[in-house]
């Protein structure tokens, strides 16, 4: 039985509102995690012991700039996974698209309620909202957002709204999906100004709630915690008792905040 899963991460794990210029992520746009199952360690030792000697590879791990021109041995464990039928999970993450997600699920159709939320009709058209603005919307419009996690305030949320808002008026007139948003945006914003002039001074910014670090610092935007989260979830579907093993560098504290160590 396979009660023993190993995780491995590719691509900076960052929080994304330190994006860097034109959000280019340090040329690592791609964010992945894996979780392979394991029914007996040291046959799956013996096995990258094998194909180590096979494909002559240095070293005593199997980097991946170590692989280059080597795509047999990805084959090679392929097919001893398949052959002893081991569980393996992948989750990939366009950093775009996940700011872009962040933003529909926040900022522009923000939450109502537990029963509409969850209808799945709602979710799919969440869906078409955020690939509509990974697909087209103009850096200012996301990075004003960035900004206004960077730097939350009511000023920083307005600018945020005024950019959205402003690009798709601007094409409206022509495309029919922009004016669907628009309408949504422009409910958000009259709530937020109604807040604004609340007297009780509680305003919804309309930011994601962000992770802290041992310092307090926020995180606001962490796709390695949402992966770890489905991940955690699928996982949970073949097997009660699980332990896992994080053979990265960065999720192993995360993980035993979040209780999944055993």
């Amino acid at each position: 039985m396979t009660n023993i899963f190993f995780l491995d991460e590719s691509g900076n794990t960052g929080d994304l509102v330190k994006a860097g210029a034109n959000l280019g992520f340090g040329d690592q746009s791609i964010f992945v995690l894996v979780a392979v199952g394991i029914d007996n360690e040291a046959a799956l030792a013996a096995e990258f012991s094998r194909l180590r000697t096979i494909h002559r590879i240095q070293g005593s791990e199997l980097k991946s700039k170590r692989l280059v021109g080597k795509p047999g041995v990805a084959a090679d464990i392929a097919k001893y996974f398949q052959h002893r039928r081991l569980p393996v999970f992948v989750e990939v993450v366009d950093k775009r698209f996940f700011i872009c997600a962040t933003m529909v699920n926040h900022f522009v159709i923000p939450p109502v309620s537990q029963e509409f939320d969850g209808r799945r009709d709602v979710m799919e058209m969440k869906n078409h909202v955020a690939e509509y603005l990974h697909a087209l919307a103009p850096l200012p419009v996301l990075q004003s957002y960035i900004n206004a996690c960077s730097a939350p305030s009511i000023s920083a949320t307005r600018s945020a709204f005024v950019e959205m808002a402003g690009w798709l008026d601007s094409r409206a007139a022509t495309d029919g999906n922009d004016e669907f948003i628009l309408k949504f945006v422009r409910d958000t914003i009259d709530e937020f100004e109604q807040g604004a002039r609340s007297p009780d001074g509680e305003v919804n910014l309309y930011l994601p709630d962000p992770d802290l670090s041992k310092a307090s610092n926020p995180f606001w935007m962490l796709p390695n915690l949402s992966s770890l989260t489905n991940i955690y979830g699928r996982i949970g579907l073949i097997g009660p008792k699980l332990r896992f093993w994080p053979s990265c560098g960065t999720l192993p504290e995360r993980i035993d905040r979040y209780g999944v160590v055993a």
